[in-house]
């Protein structure tokens, strides 16, 4: 029973931001500000983590994960959208701009790592 009103939930209300509006949200994001923010958080990621993997869940656009690989480019990068919209975008932005052929991108959510159940892309 739950299951059926989960269905119906998402048909109405679904998760994630839609197609159209990721456009708006990936223009805005491109911004100084927000290019700023990711260069920090990128920055302060290196005192943390030199070596490994790191996961961006909730990537948008995948400009975090840019950002990251330019301060620490060996890191292993994936980044995790619920938004199919975002994912698209983010694709974009990695591998047809930046070459970023080695970020594994994901469509799902926390609920689907946790469960093992996010589809490659």
């Amino acid at each position: 029973m739950i299951d059926i009103r989960r269905k119906i939930i998402k048909k109405i209300h679904p998760e994630g931001i839609p197609a159209p509006i990721s456009n708006i949200y990936n223009i805005i994001t491109r911004t100084g500000i927000f290019q700023e923010h990711y260069a920090l958080v990128a920055t302060e990621l290196k005192k943390y983590c030199r070596k490994g993997k790191i996961v961006d869940i909730g990537t948008g656009p995948g400009w975090l994960l840019l950002a990251i690989r330019r301060v620490l480019p060996n890191l292993r990068l994936s980044g995790v959208d619920i938004s199919p919209g975002m994912i698209n975008k983010a694709k974009y932005n990695l591998h047809k701009k930046n070459n970023c052929k080695d970020i594994e991108l994901l469509l799902g959510s926390v609920t689907d790592l946790l469960g093992g159940r996010c589809l490659t892309l």
